[in-house]
């Protein structure tokens, strides 16, 4: 059972207790943990697709325990203290519908999520950690990129009522439940994508961002924020400092935030999994040819195949120049449809024989590679938060 612990609610502009008094959220989002992503987990396109391939090569029995061990293992207590320890507040919780629903069986309620989610709201409400749920993945697809879990670029849930009603129902559940309680480069200052940014466009961005919770009177809620690193200190000292002014923007604002994205493979995470853990060595393989062919779309790079891109690209810009399909144009879509579907689907195949064989003693080594005692924190973020929260 849910402990009973502190509901928020919305007064005017701003978020309040139940005692009244005025809170503001400064968190993290466990992205990848509920609702897995490509560059956070190392596998390439969309999340459903490599879920059959590790079922396929090693069976339901061993699949199971390893996606079980997984979800264990990705977030424990010794996540929260560490999060706490920070003088962050929140928790920013994504996850996959297809936790709670199958679309063979829709609307049937699967109890094995409400197992994953009540363990984590709970060891954060134990530590004074509140939570948001996020369903980062709904049924049909809310946007037309792989983070919900999309293999295609087309958003069905817009066009379906079927959809629409899954993803309302699904909320009421989760309403019932808990109600009671419970990598481009560029310079800074400077130009990146041919716009220039200093802290004055920033904050200028930042304003018409959020004009409508001003001119409304509602709380300001930052949901997703965060550079991408690089791994060279000259172009993450420049992320860092545009963090810095981001969070500084947010402090003037009172504004409440949600870093992404608590841990990785070393991209983004607050925490991230060294190169020798046993995951990443044995995924290394396909990592590699993932970076080579630039596959994903939150921080790979098309460097090494612009010679399949620029003749698509400009096949487009002379027989279709004004195609501008919704939601991000021309480019969007082709990158979206050649380089992080048609190439990266056939990609997932690379894991049947990494994973084909595996013990459950092997699996379970595997996966206690994201356990936080083996992860390594990203000291100057950390150090950034501290500064802001002012916490020693």
């Amino acid at each position: 059972m849910i402990r009973d612990h502190t509901f928020l609610k919305v007064c005017k502009n701003e978020i309040k207790n139940q005692a009244g008094e005025a809170v503001t959220l400064r968190g993290i989002g466990l992205g990848g943990w509920m609702n897995m992503e490509n560059f956070i987990t190392g596998f390439p396109a969309n999340e459903k697709a490599f879920r059959q391939v590790v079922y396929r090569a090693l069976g339901k029995e061993k699949a199971d325990f390893l996606f079980d061990r997984y979800l264990e293992y990705f977030f424990t207590t010794e996540d929260v203290k560490f999060i706490r320890s920070l003088g962050l507040n929140l928790v920013r919780l994504p996850f996959n519908y297809q936790h709670f629903e199958d679309d063979m069986n829709p609307m049937v309620i699967r109890e094995s999520g409400w197992r994953s989610l009540d363990r984590v709201i709970n060891i954060c409400a134990e530590n004074e950690i509140y939570t948001i749920l996020d369903l980062h993945a709904a049924a049909g697809y809310q946007n037309q990129d792989w983070h919900s879990d999309n293999p295609s670029q087309r958003a069905f849930f817009w066009e379906h009522k079927h959809f629409q009603d899954r993803t309302v129902w699904l909320w009421e559940k989760i309403a019932e439940r808990y109600k009671d309680g419970f990598i481009n480069g560029g310079s800074y200052p400077g130009f990146t994508r041919g716009e220039y940014f200093n802290a004055e466009v920033l904050c200028n961005k930042l304003m018409q961002t959020c004009q409508y919770m001003l001119e409304n009177g509602t709380p300001i809620w930052i949901g997703e924020f965060g550079p991408v690193y690089t791994g060279i200190r000259e172009n993450d000292a420049m992320r860092y400092k545009v963090l810095e002014d981001q969070l500084s923007f947010y402090k003037n604002l009172r504004a409440n935030w949600s870093l992404w994205t608590y841990k990785d493979l070393g991209l983004q995470g607050l925490v991230s999994l060294p190169p020798d853990s046993k995951w990443a060595r044995k995924i290394q393989p396909i990592l590699d040819k993932k970076a080579v062919l630039g596959v994903d779309a939150w921080g790979g790079l098309d460097k090494n195949v612009r010679h399949i891109m620029e003749p698509i690209e400009q096949t487009f810009a002379e027989f279709y120049p004004n195609y501008q399909p919704f939601p991000f144009g021309a480019q969007w879509q082709i990158h979206r449809t050649v380089r992080h579907i048609l190439l990266a689907e056939p990609l997932i195949e690379d894991f049947y024989p990494l994973l084909q064989g595996l013990d459950f003693d092997e699996i379970d080594e595997l996966m206690a590679s994201f356990l936080y005692a083996n992860c390594s924190p990203r000291a100057e973020l950390i150090q950034i938060i501290k500064k802001d929260l002012q916490v020693n």
